[in-house]
């Protein structure tokens, strides 16, 4: 295991919190490992050996978390009690959502559950429970978490347009300029904007200040969507 080089923010709960030998589902806490965006994340200790680092917020009261062995029996427990559920409108959505975050199979399943996005233990026993918690999905809108670093659950999830869902998605990993939808053009020599609107990429132009970049940037954000993503 590799200890992080960070320390505990003297200000922060996390700080006071000691969750050494604490034990989540098939997890055992072992070391901390860091905070992200006020998030803790720790070191545990799968019963089958392997150690992941996991956020604390994802795993606490979750009976069945593992470091993913133990996926197959929540696949197979989700088949198992889907009674008539799959012939339910929500029902698609919800198969996804589990697909997703426990079938490694899945395409989607590298963003999700290998970066330990888990679903709730309530709608892990039931299909019902999800819909009962969400309601009919409204024309136009799918599931969103509303923070991306935490998994499903009635706390975490609204139905969102798919415009506002691809504004919340996680930095471009090729981008290496550190603000969302702004790149540096190697041929160019600039800095080079767009923002995703309703399933469209619009470009806003080259810079050469990577400050005036970022401006255009904030501006289309409140154009689009009224608020600014950093």
């Amino acid at each position: 295991m590799v200890k992080a080089n960070y320390e505990y923010p003297k200000n922060r709960k996390s700080r006071k919190e000691d969750l050494s030998g604490m034990i989540f589902g098939y997890l055992t806490a072992k070391e901390f490992d860091q905070v992200i965006k006020g998030a803790t994340k720790w070191f545990c200790e799968c019963v089958c050996g392997n150690i992941v680092s996991v956020y604390i917020a994802n795993i606490k009261k979750r009976p069945n978390v593992s470091c993913g062995c133990k996926k197959s029996e929540v696949i197979s427990r989700v088949k198992t009690t889907k009674g008539g559920a799959s012939k339910r409108p929500l029902w698609g959505c919800y198969n996804q959502m589990i697909a997703r975050c426990y079938n490694p199979k899945n395409k989607a399943y590298k963003n999700y559950g290998a970066r330990g996005i888990t679903v709730c233990d309530r709608w892990l026993e039931s299909f019902f429970n999800f819909e009962e918690d969400m309601g009919e999905c409204p024309e136009g809108l799918s599931l969103e978490r509303i923070e991306n670093h935490l998994g499903y659950g009635p706390e975490n999830c609204k139905w969102e347009t798919k415009s506002i869902q691809q504004f919340n998605q996680r930095m471009d990993p090729n981008n290496t300029s550190g603000r969302t939808g702004v790149y540096w053009r190697k041929d160019r020599q600039k800095w080079t904007v767009m923002i995703d609107f309703q399933n469209e990429t619009i470009r806003l132009g080259c810079y050469e200040s990577f400050e005036r970049a970022c401006e255009v940037r904030a501006e289309a954000e409140l154009k689009y969507f009224g608020f600014t993503k950093e």
